[in-house]
């Protein structure tokens, strides 16, 4: 099992993989217990990760090619599987369409998500990467950038949401 571990780097993401989806599943399971913008962190990397797999093969065959297509085949697919469960099921977005603000939530979500992406795609893009471990190192830097992308575009809103509140409280 640890030649075939050391050998093939799909034993290798099968295993990381499986301690992604056991933490996933944690996280589901007691996501009541959390803050709401968990639902839409666990829609964006579980099926949303699922696109970004399915858009990226599609577009070049490979996961991490690091070009403009698969990047924008990985967006897509991110996009098309991961917004619509976002936009029913995410109790962020669930309050925020109450309110009337959800399309717009949505916009700057998904344009401050494939911002981040985008910074952490682009070195890669430029430095030919091969290497298994730079790879799973620039999957990290995705998700962590897409994370950081959503929380400023939640920042954003907020900042854009808390002056009209004032002013209505004033009336």
């Amino acid at each position: 099992m640890f030649i075939l571990f050391s050998q093939s780097q799909w034993i290798e993401g099968a295993v990381v993989g499986a301690i992604c989806l056991a933490i996933l599943a944690a996280f589901a399971y007691t996501r009541l217990q959390w803050d709401a913008h968990l639902d839409m962190f666990l829609a964006m990397i579980g099926p949303g990760g699922l696109g970004m797999l399915v858009g990226s093969y599609l577009e070049g065959g490979d996961c991490h090619n690091f070009t403009w297509s698969g990047f924008l085949g990985m967006s897509a697919g991110m996009a098309i599987a991961g917004m619509p469960l976002c936009w029913f099921t995410a109790r962020c977005f669930l309050k925020a369409r109450t309110e009337g603000r959800g399309a717009l939530l949505l916009w700057l979500d998904i344009a401050g998500m494939e911002l981040g992406m985008l910074i952490a795609h682009l070195p890669a893009m430029f430095i030919h990467i091969t290497d298994t471990r730079a790879i799973w190192l620039n999957h990290g830097m995705m998700l962590v950038m897409m994370s950081a992308g959503m929380a400023g575009a939640r920042a954003l809103e907020y900042t854009c949401r808390t002056p009209r509140k004032l002013a209505a409280a004033h009336r």
